[in-house]
């Protein structure tokens, strides 16, 4: 059974791998250079259909800050509630958005 279990995780992790590395890539490639000061965030959301979303935000320093000052708020918001919850509001607040999964 531990033999089953290790050529299991041994099959996922050489799946999942060559993928990371495509999506670190793209990370990289959003970039306008190294020395910009941008930070890169891929978002990857997979729906239980197998629909997936995936984009690139690139922001500058002062938009982060700026996204952080803005998300203050909500975060305390979502403190009132357990973390499947929190998780499914992000989730849908995500995927609900034409912008973002367009």
């Amino acid at each position: 059974e531990n033999g089953d279990r290790d050529r299991i995780t041994i099959n996922l992790f050489m799946h999942q791998r060559p993928e990371q590395l495509h999506e670190l890539e793209v990370l990289r490639l959003s970039l306008p250079n190294k020395t910009s000061g941008y930070n890169a965030v891929l978002l990857r959301l997979v729906d239980a259909e197998g629909k997936e979303v995936r984009q690139v935000i690139s922001q500058t320093p002062e938009q982060r800050e700026t996204a952080r000052f803005r998300a203050e708020p909500i975060m305390e918001q979502l403190k009132a509630f357990d973390e499947n919850e929190r998780l499914a509001i992000i989730a849908e607040l995500l995927t609900g958005n034409p912008s973002i999964t367009e």
